[in-house]
């Protein structure tokens, strides 16, 4: 009975308005550009690696749009693939070592920037230096919990991905389609979709819950996720609705960074310049997450 009440009680609409709310006593309660570029930097340490991957994303699909021939460039790529095939590979090698290199260095200093971000939407001000060391263990935390599912999550994404690559060469090698080759590279995509939903719902959750509690408690990954667990077996209902409404949230946010991107021709995707065009989304997401986090009861909450 308990459960179900709290279940009613949780919702995923209500922390909207305070979000709103926050956004404006934050960035224009008063507007201070001062104040502005340092939080606009602690969330662009907070969202570094996403913000550049998905302004990324953003400034090609402009790019695409205003070329109008995808036909024409799908065929001239995989002519090319197929007539350099080996420099290709030994290219994609060396750039795997400085990708694991900047991709490391990325994720530790993104686990510090999370906790200055998040300690800057909690306190309506910027703490930079003192949130850096105040936060470190569970910084750290974070950084090693955050790098074991990404190893754990290699280590089952690859396989498929590695089958896909190369059920892809043999074909653009053949220059014919092969039923059997198909059929398995759409078996590889359909596995690389399902664990990259599984990895980015665990990494969503792992960003917007776990890392309030382990900011409130002071505690560790796996004791704040522990706590995380024990809210979803005893209401799962607002959880999944949650994870489902983030998904809605997610592609507004991507939207507005494609329009962004389109509106100031291309600054949008720079890095720390585009965070701050974008810092009124970023910080109601962050927002957003801790009024829903505080729904739970007292314990949970940060913001009034």
């Amino acid at each position: 009975m308990e459960t179900e009440k709290a279940q009613r009680q949780i919702s995923v609409i209500d922390p909207i308005s305070p979000a709103v709310d926050r956004v404006r006593s934050l960035l224009f309660a008063p507007f201070s550009v001062g104040a502005w570029l340092v939080f606009g930097f602690a969330a662009w340490l907070a969202v570094l690696g996403r913000q550049e991957i998905s302004s990324g994303v953003a400034f090609l699909a402009g790019k695409a749009r205003r070329s109008g021939s995808m036909g024409d460039a799908a065929r001239e790529t995989q002519q090319w693939l197929v007539d350099t095939s080996t420099a290709v590979f030994t290219w994609i090698a060396l750039g795997g070592v400085a990708f694991v290199f900047f991709g490391l260095l990325g994720l530790w200093l993104s686990s510090r920037g999370r906790f200055i971000f998040l300690d800057c939407v909690v306190r309506k001000r910027s703490r930079l230096g003192s949130a850096w060391r105040e936060f470190a263990t569970q910084a750290n935390s974070m950084f090693l919990f955050r790098l074991c599912l990404g190893g754990l999550g290699s280590a089952v994404f690859i396989p498929p991905l590695i089958v896909m690559v190369i059920q892809t060469y043999r074909l653009l090698e053949a220059r014919q389609y092969q039923v059997d080759r198909l059929l398995i590279m759409v078996a590889c995509v359909a596995v690389c979709a399902l664990l990259l939903a599984g990895i980015l719902l665990i990494g969503k959750l792992t960003n917007d819950l776990v890392a309030p509690i382990m900011y409130r408690r002071r505690i560790k990954a796996l004791a704040a996720w522990a706590q995380v667990a024990t809210l979803s077996t005893q209401s799962i209902g607002p959880i999944i609705r949650y994870a489902v409404f983030q998904v809605c949230l997610q592609m507004v946010a991507g939207t507005i960074g494609i329009v962004a991107v389109l509106a100031t021709c291309g600054v949008a995707a720079i890095p720390y310049l585009g965070t701050l065009i974008l810092l009124p989304v970023i910080v109601f997401d962050r927002a957003y997450s801790l009024y829903f986090l505080g729904q739970y009861g007292e314990e949970f909450r940060l913001l009034d």
